[in-house]
């Protein structure tokens, strides 16, 4: 299985991110879902400095998680582990974008 690099967009910021073949729809799925979360909280208009709003952002959907995990919902925990996990790179590309061209 190979992995592709992939254009994504955060508020405004353009970034480059690995993604396994076939994953894809499942990346933009995450994209979409941290976009959102995102622009919630940059429209509540207390924060403005897009990493301190990624960082917000990865606080409330992990609380979410974790919420969901003691509710027991039927939620497909890997599916959503995985979402986690992409957006959680993708933060980490927001806070610092020059260290995946580092990593190449």
């Amino acid at each position: 299985m190979g992995i592709q690099q992939v254009e994504i967009n955060l508020l405004g910021q353009r970034l480059y991110v690995s993604c396994p073949d076939g994953e894809k729809p499942a990346l933009m799925e995450a994209v979409r879902f941290l976009e959102t979360r995102m622009r919630s909280i940059r429209e509540a208009g207390r924060v403005v400095d897009v990493g301190k709003i990624a960082l917000l952002a990865a606080l409330n959907i992990t609380h979410d998680y974790l919420h969901t995990q003691v509710a027991g919902s039927d939620v497909d925990l890997l599916q959503f582990q995985g979402k986690i996990e992409a957006m959680s790179r993708l933060i980490d590309e927001v806070l610092d974008p020059d260290a995946d061209e580092a990593h190449d």
